[in-house]
């Protein structure tokens, strides 16, 4: 019960400054003045276009939507027996369903088995189709 307002916290920093809510995945926008990368790899040069221009925010990279999904569902099981708010048990479940289902019908796809980066599904954004995180994410 002592973890329940920091787990809360968390959670909803994914929904608001994370942009769970308004861009379906969890994203970051490139800081030039300090981190450019916010994921495994995070130098300079990780994630960019084919043609090797850097990707500008917002970036949503594969793992971070894994972690995303893993700490919405992990979160929803104490909400509903410790916290007993079905509510947000609720709501969470629903949304790691709705991130699950968008990344594995949406997310950028290539040939290569490596995932890839890629930005919220929007007509005006593209996919970053070059290798960028570890096997195993």
């Amino acid at each position: 019960m002592r973890l329940e307002e920091h787990a809360r916290r968390a959670v909803d920093w994914m929904f608001t400054d994370g942009s769970l809510e308004r861009h379906g995945y969890l994203v970051y926008s490139p800081d030039a003045g300090r981190l450019v990368n916010q994921n495994w790899k995070d130098s300079a040069g990780a994630i960019c276009f084919a043609d090797g221009t850097a990707a500008a925010g917002p970036v949503a990279v594969a793992e971070a939507q894994g972690y995303a999904y893993d700490a919405l569902v992990r979160t929803a099981r104490p909400a509903d027996e410790l916290w007993k708010d079905e509510p947000y048990a609720h709501r969470l479940r629903a949304a790691a369903a709705r991130l699950r289902s968008r990344f594995t019908t949406g997310f950028c796809a290539t040939t290569s088995t490596a995932p890839t980066a890629s930005p919220p599904a929007a007509a005006a954004w593209r996919c970053a189709a070059t290798p960028c995180a570890p096997s195993g994410h």
